[in-house]
């Protein structure tokens, strides 16, 4: 008694109802805020301090244990102290059955800390995947931009060869016309191999491939 009555194991037994009536709760129910005379005198009831977000997932839960004729049956779930606290808590119930379900048996202990950690852990890691898709992005980035540079050389050098090239005509001193073909050939194949990455890019943001035809 003294390990279950001072301890942060709370044991109670509840009867089956819309309310969940508590039929024996140990002293220690106090650490939430509630006397155990509260809740034996019917003032409270578990569905009282259950969070009214957690009500229905508790309810289905009891429910299908019962339809299946469940022996145990663990669950976290919120509470709401006396103090408007809000704590987290493990339940672990035996049922009772004499057919149908009659009442469960079992304990709740708080699990506060443990939740609030996996919360600090959840948001670190999403910080860490949002820090990786940046560094993503930064090499995505740097890759393009190397390989634009390279594909718009053709487009930025080639305008400077053939308007020497025009000026010469002009002058009489024309070469031969080929160097013009493929000076314009090669600001062409520029062209299109600087199209493609913007495609790819295209296609990286929708996250669909598509193919445009005439």
């Amino acid at each position: 008694q003294a390990i279950f009555h001072k301890g942060p194991v709370v044991i109670f037994s509840w009867g089956m109802g819309a309310s969940f009536p508590v039929l024996h709760v140990t002293p220690n129910v106090s650490q939430f805020g509630y006397s155990a005379e509260e809740f034996l005198s019917g003032r409270v009831n578990m569905r009282q301090i259950i969070h009214p977000d957690d009500i229905p997932k508790i309810v289905q839960q009891v429910n299908a244990s019962r339809k299946e004729h469940v022996a145990y049956t663990e669950a976290d779930y919120r509470i709401v102290c006396a103090s408007g606290d809000i704590r987290w808590v493990y339940d672990f119930t035996r049922l009772i059955y004499d057919d149908p379900l009659i009442s469960g048996h079992g304990y709740i202990l708080d699990i506060t800390p443990r939740k609030e950690a996996e919360e600090r852990e959840k948001a670190l890691l999403d910080r860490l995947a949002g820090v990786k898709r940046m560094e993503s992005l930064e090499v995505l980035a740097g890759g393009v931009a190397h390989d634009l540079n390279n594909m718009l050389s053709p487009i930025l050098v080639y305008p400077e060869i053939l308007q020497r090239e025009l000026d010469k005509a002009l002058r009489g001193e024309a070469r031969s016309v080929e160097i013009l073909r493929d000076g314009f050939r090669q600001i062409l194949l520029a062209g299109k191999r600087a199209a493609a990455p913007a495609q790819d890019l295209g296609t990286l943001s929708s996250g669909a491939a598509s193919e445009l035809r005439p």
